[in-house]
């Protein structure tokens, strides 16, 4: 039977959230349907229907993405599923043919999002662009290599004084952090919430803010205690630590090992570049675990690369292979300068031959060029391109993002 894919109307969401859900073997829970509803964005979310029955879903939400040196409108996909029933009929491919069909069409440059299973995404375009970091701290051997004095102050904060702070502390570290992506106001709210069944043992969050000459820093957490032995031995979840200052950093890490009746301190989403490795006088101690983070794919190569700054000035032809997006597949040749980026179609025999996935592991400055040409990934035609690559595209800080979507 023939499959529609289209953008789900408002009084089908309910259905779309339960198709979803079944997809990944999970269990409907009606009471944070209105919750999730922020992932609803009237056009981008769209399905495929069987018979008017959905059977498949993949939802989009519009952000501006922190790209070296600015930002760009970047469609954050999410939300992805297929039942079981219907797997391998080519449903997932039709989803994300007519997802990036329109975010084409819509001037799009970029597409990002969370993989659940890492082998998916790369045949539709999309490169691992940045790394996370897990951290397991015993508080016991949390002492800086460095000596360190606290100039500011802590504040706890209640969560209506915390949508307030914490956004203007956000919006100066996203400023110049690729990977971060803007947050209105109705995100904040969302990333407070906690539903029930993902609580574990953990109470609410706590709103701790660093103050020194006006907010610098915050950490949203939550507690977990327990008292092996009749000791205490609880443990403090980071759910989001954001520092505008080296300061601020050091202060917040150090309310977090320092807290009462915690024996750990855990940690994900973090940056995989986390200076806590150079801050403590034991860095295996962190008991740091790396995975992959955000993904990134170029819906249209020229704008995307003329949409960022690089590093140092210069000029590199790439001849992008794009079997999923044919209207990127040529070759470019890219120049950067002070100025800016031009990005022009050209005939001249390429430096580098990459597709749009390794272009979108390239994009954020985050994953070396060099890395991939050893990978078999990009194949490097003129000797030396890949280390004046990486001279241009790499950036500093490298890419993060603190929140999945």
């Amino acid at each position: 039977m023939d499959i529609e894919v289209r953008p789900i109307a408002s009084e089908e969401y309910e259905s779309f959230v339960r198709t979803t859900v079944a997809a990944f073997g999970g269990t409907y829970h009606p009471e944070e349907l209105e919750r999730e509803r922020i992932e609803f964005e009237p056009g981008l979310s769209i399905a495929a229907f069987e018979s008017r029955v959905p059977v498949g879903t993949a939802a989009g939400i519009t952000f501006d993405l922190t790209v070296p040196g600015g930002f760009l409108p970047a469609l954050a996909v999410t939300g992805v599923g297929v039942l079981p029933t219907h797997r391998s009929r080519g449903v997932l491919t039709a989803l994300m043919r007519r997802q990036l069909d329109d975010a084409r069409e819509a001037g799009t440059p970029l597409a990002t999002l969370w993989s659940s299973e890492g082998p998916i995404y790369p045949r539709f375009g999309y490169g691992l662009a940045s790394l996370h970091a897990a951290l397991d701290v015993d508080t016991r051997h949390t002492a800086y290599s460095v000596p360190f004095t606290m100039r500011g102050r802590m504040r706890l904060l209640s969560e209506e004084e915390a949508l307030k702070s914490f956004p203007d502390v956000y919006e100066r570290v996203r400023d110049r952090q690729p990977g971060f992506l803007s947050r209105p106001a109705e995100w904040w709210s969302h990333r407070f919430f906690i539903p029930e069944r993902q609580r574990q043992g953990y109470g609410d969050y706590f709103f701790a803010l660093y103050e020194g000459d006006g907010p610098e820093g915050y950490v949203l957490y939550r507690t977990k205690h327990d008292w092996p032995d009749g000791l205490p031995g609880g443990t403090l979840d980071v759910e989001e630590l954001v520092a505008a200052t080296d300061q601020a950093y050091a202060a917040l890490w150090r309310y977090c090992f320092d807290h009462d009746l915690m024996a750990k301190v855990t940690a994900e989403l973090r940056p995989s570049f986390e200076p806590l490795l150079h801050l403590m006088q034991d860095p295996r101690r962190l008991r740091m675990r790396l995975a992959d983070a955000l993904w990134v794919r170029p819906v249209d190569v020229r704008t995307a690369l003329e949409g960022r700054r690089y590093r140092s000035a210069g000029r590199l032809l790439l001849d992008v292979r794009d079997q999923f997006c044919r209207w990127n597949e040529g070759r470019f040749e890219l120049e950067a300068s002070g100025e800016g980026a031009f990005c022009r179609p050209t005939t001249s025999m390429p430096d580098l031959t990459l597709g749009a996935t390794e272009l979108g592991a390239l994009y954020l400055g985050g994953t070396p060029a060099w890395a991939l040409v050893r990978a078999g990934r990009i194949s490097e035609e003129r000797a030396g391109a890949a280390e004046e690559a990486d001279s241009m595209f790499g950036w500093t800080p490298p890419p993060w993002c603190p929140h999945r979507f």
